[in-house]
């Protein structure tokens, strides 16, 4: 598990509503019960031929068929479908689908929409598609549609100011590598031991940390400088390893992390490659692409 830093804005909101239908939920066929039939999956046309191209059209028509009498464990688990599914479509197209259907039940679709899109411990979790759905439903959500922009997939990180333990400052853009792993941790974090040891024995990626082709930011973003001082020998010593010394990225007007630990992945140009991504999934990619 990951220490989350915040409280999800949704989930709250699903709270505060109970269990009665929301807005955007439209009017349902009362000869129908709630929660009683499966959710109806969609037909491929047959002028679709590839995967690619089907895999697609699923991804965008996925909840044609939806309507609120669709039982609760069907719709959960078609959901998890979805969101591996959305893959295949750009992150603006999956809001648009997920806008879709939220239109049709705003209070289950708000909750799982949260629960498998935007919670810090969710394997599923992408802050941009849930961003962008969170400016279509606009209200309370808008904030939150705010804090999900910020270096979004596609966009130019944000540089920012590090230190490392003897005393020398740089910044993020300064750095020089194919790739920047962005890594946002916490001395006796237990999940964040599991991602060092887990880089630490690739032997590809120890190859491109000493080519110089990849950099590890190793970034402590709290202020109890001993502690994080005292833990320094577990890291490796290939990457720079340093501390926040302006205390801002405890804040959200940079980025917005969530939750400890968090890996972004950043090309030369500083463009955001992967935010808040698995190691596995940032692993995969630098595999697939022959940098590690």
């Amino acid at each position: 598990m990951r220490e989350k830093t915040v409280l999800s804005v949704a989930f709250c909101l699903f709270l505060c509503l109970g269990c009665r239908g929301g807005r955007g939920s439209g009017t349902r066929d009362r000869s129908v019960a709630a929660d009683s039939i499966d959710l109806k999956a969609v037909t491929v046309p047959a002028i679709f031929q590839t995967q690619q191209e089907k895999l697609e059209y699923l991804s965008l028509h996925f909840w044609d068929n939806y309507v609120p009498e669709v039982k609760m464990q069907s719709l959960e688990a078609n959901f998890a479908n979805w969101v591996y599914l959305s893959s295949n479509i750009s992150r603006n197209d999956a809001a648009e689908a997920l806008h879709s259907v939220w239109k049709k039940d705003s209070l289950r679709i708000s909750a799982l929409a949260d629960k498998y899109l935007y919670d810090p411990n969710s394997p599923y979790r992408d802050e941009d598609i849930y961003g962008l759905f969170a400016e279509k439903v606009g209200g309370e959500l808008e904030a939150v549609a705010k804090l999900c922009a910020l270096n979004r997939v596609g966009s130019k990180a944000n540089d920012f100011v590090y230190e490392t333990a003897r005393g020398r400052r740089g910044s993020l853009y300064r750095l020089e590598a194919d790739y920047i792993l962005l890594f946002f941790s916490n001395p006796f974090c237990h999940s964040c031991a599991e991602i060092i040891q887990t880089l630490k024995s690739h032997e590809g990626l120890n190859r491109a940390v000493g080519s110089g082709k990849i950099c590890v930011l190793n970034v402590y973003i709290d202020e109890d400088l001993e502690q994080w001082r005292s833990y320094l020998p577990n890291y490796p010593k290939s990457w720079i390893n340093a501390f926040d010394p302006l205390l801002v990225l405890r804040g959200t007007s940079i980025y917005n992390i969530r939750a400890i630990p968090s890996l972004y992945l950043l090309d030369s140009d500083r463009t955001v490659l992967f935010k808040d991504a698995p190691l596995e999934i940032i692993l995969t990619y630098l595999q697939d692409n022959g940098s590690i």
